[in-house]
């Protein structure tokens, strides 16, 4: 029999399949290789940022395991405040201040405190620093902070750190700080420590311990730097008629009425009352100084000038008062607000009412305006990562 037509070669039945296996079996080879080349590059750049952190700030870089002796709670105070705190590897290791560096007496020095010895800061924490550093190039900026540790792994202190050439992280030895000071008892004693505000209580002789020995500017972590403070000296903010708040403030090292403040915390620490150690201490001082018991009046008629310092009006640091914190956060306040930050220099956010008042970017609040000025790398790192503002 004759068969007509062509004929059509024979394929194996299983062909295709292996074709498909050998497909995929190359696929994962190259995906295999772009994530080795990711994890490398991702190794890389860190090794790269914490060469920047120490270039930059002198940070020298941790040990492992993160709990070795250089990070650990090594003082009473700190195994007190730091006992929760656990270091990543990612840890960077922070110098002293003045063992390891010193403020420089021929520039202006501001000092913020970080006290809950966590070795990553809140976003707002972090805003507050880069505003004091952008309005006051010439000044060193310092972030001075309860923990030995600070934690650079999401990318935000390298990139202020390239930012900002003025900044400077360090931590600090509380016996060497309050040494010699009439503080030192009430320190040493742990009386602050039992209070119902341990951080607030140590932060209150924190403050005025730093100022007193290198001079400058202190100011709180809940606040926004709006102008150049470099043409201001020994000043201090009234909070209204009858109140001098301890929140910003400028004195020379070694000021008298510095010397005054600590003397009466010592003599008159209460550990029951939030204000008295700080905020009502600075007021009562200023009143005896200033010989008023209006600070109004004061400012009014004799431009605040007291013995050797200066009462600044409220705008100055507290152009929103304590009672109207709210319109700070309310969405849409913010255009018809920054008229009352005409002429001030700082804004204080209060985040002993504030703190758990998240800012969502782009709703128009007084706080999300202002940060766009002013901490510009904070809140373009934000906005990267898809955040909103959290509590302090």
């Amino acid at each position: 029999m004759r068969l007509c037509g062509t004929v059509k070669p024979l394929r194996h039945p299983r062909g295709k399949e292996l074709m498909r296996l050998h497909m995929r079996t190359t696929l994962l080879k190259l995906l295999s290789l772009l994530l080795l080349m990711l994890v490398v590059t991702i190794t890389l750049q860190m090794k790269k940022q914490k060469a920047t952190l120490r270039e930059s700030n002198q940070i020298s870089p941790a040990r492992h395991p993160p709990h070795a002796d250089d990070v650990n709670n090594d003082t009473w105070w700190r195994r007190l405040l730091c006992r929760n705190v656990h270091y990543t590897k990612d840890a960077v290791i922070l110098p002293f201040l003045n063992r390891d560096v010193k403020p420089s007496k021929d520039r202006l020095n501001v000092f913020l405190t970080e006290m809950s010895c966590s070795p990553r800061p809140l976003y707002r924490s972090w805003c507050a620093l880069e505003s004091w550093a952008l309005q006051n190039r010439r000044a060193s900026v310092w972030l001075v902070m309860l923990g030995k540790a600070v934690d650079p792994s999401d990318g935000l202190l390298l990139a202020l750190s390239e930012a900002y050439p003025n900044l400077r992280l360090v931590t600090m030895d509380l016996d060497w700080l309050f040494s010699s000071l009439p503080t030192h008892r009430l320190f040493s004693s742990g009386q602050w420590a039992g209070s119902t505000w341990p951080g607030k209580s140590l932060s209150n002789m924190v403050r005025l311990a730093l100022v007193w020995r290198f001079g400058g500017f202190y100011t709180d972590f809940d606040t926004v730097c709006l102008r150049d403070v470099q043409g201001l000296s020994n000043v201090v903010g009234s909070q209204s008629s009858e109140i001098v708040n301890n929140a910003v403030f400028h004195f020379e090292h070694h000021h008298p009425f510095v010397q005054d403040n600590m003397e009466q915390q010592n003599k008159n620490f209460d550990g029951a009352s939030f204000n008295v150690n700080g905020v009502n201490i600075m007021s009562e001082a200023a009143k005896t100084a200033c010989n008023t018991s209006d600070f109004e009046d004061l400012v009014r008629k004799r431009e605040g000038l007291c013995r050797g310092f200066r009462v600044l009006p409220e705008s100055a640091f507290y152009p929103v008062a304590w009672d109207s914190w709210r319109d700070i956060f309310r969405p849409g306040a913010g255009p018809n607000l920054l008229k009352r930050l005409n002429g001030s220099y700082v804004l204080h956010a209060w985040n002993v009412f504030s703190a758990l008042s998240p800012i969502r970017i782009g709703m128009g609040t007084l706080y999300d305006l202002v940060s766009s000025a002013y901490c510009p790398v904070t809140k373009r790192h934000l906005l990267e990562a898809g955040r909103v503002w959290g509590p302090f």
